[in-house]
């Protein structure tokens, strides 16, 4: 709300699936994102790609071989944690996605933070509210979606998450 006074540009970038993730806390980053309502949103997966400290301790934990090379992207493919599947990281992932490109960022309609003309700002604020309701409206609906059908991994088979 402060950038906002100030007319101060707000990106926020998010990662899911990172060691220690939770449906729970997955679902309150992609609520805090909704309902923040920052100028940009991005959402990405967490990737441990070669070389990194995540890398190493996917490969520790047993979620990716020591030569796995597949991962090009932070987009695309989870490893998976200690306590979500890969798939169910990659399905929120979508999820996020699908509200950070059609709901959050409307896919640039009515985001040209320069324009400061009256028609353009009025536009642009019906534009914030109508969208910001169908963010929380589609968001709480995928949160049900996904405490029904996202299993929390059994802890005898969660490998220890690093220090």
């Amino acid at each position: 709300a402060l950038c906002r006074k100030h007319h101060i540009a707000t990106f926020a970038f998010f990662v899911v699936g990172l060691p220690g993730d939770t449906l729970e806390t997955i679902l309150a980053s992609v609520e805090f994102a909704v309902r923040m309502n920052a100028d940009w949103t991005q959402f990405t997966v967490a990737t441990p790609f070669v070389g990194t400290p995540m890398h190493k301790w996917a490969v520790g934990q047993g979620f990716v071989a020591p030569d796995f090379y597949r991962i090009v992207n932070a987009h695309t493919m989870s490893p998976g944690n200690e306590n979500l599947r890969s798939d169910d990281i990659e399905r929120m992932h979508r999820f996020a996605k699908f509200l950070q490109n059609n709901l959050i960022n409307r896919r640039g309609v009515l985001k040209n933070g320069l324009r400061r003309d009256l028609p353009y700002r009025l536009a642009k604020r019906s534009a914030d509210a109508v969208f910001h309701v169908a963010g929380l409206t589609v968001f709480r609906a995928g949160r049900a979606y996904f405490r029904s059908r996202v299993q929390p991994l059994p802890p005898a088979s969660r490998p220890s998450v690093p220090a």
